[in-house]
């Protein structure tokens, strides 16, 4: 999975749904690139339009995997 800001854009839901499918699917590990331009991924997503710093994107991205599999786990979770 690679982070850019040309990627598609997901609800918190949407994620959780696309991070539960990759499980399922036998894929047992994901990679997420970030700052990368020139590598080739299976999916692209988009957490914003702007340009963010990469360690403010990063805060994020870990914000977004936690309430991921918050939802996943039908657990509660700070919308």
């Amino acid at each position: 999975m690679k982070i850019d800001k040309h990627g598609e854009q997901l609800s918190s839901e949407q994620l959780a749904e696309k991070v539960a499918q990759i499980g399922v699917s036998g894929n047992s590990h994901i990679t997420i690139f970030l700052g990368e331009d020139d590598i080739e991924a299976d999916y692209v997503l988009s957490i914003s339009r702007m340009d963010i710093d990469i360690n403010i994107l990063l805060i994020i991205i870990y914000e977004q995997i936690y309430r991921a599999y918050r939802i996943i786990n039908n657990a509660p979770y700070h919308k």
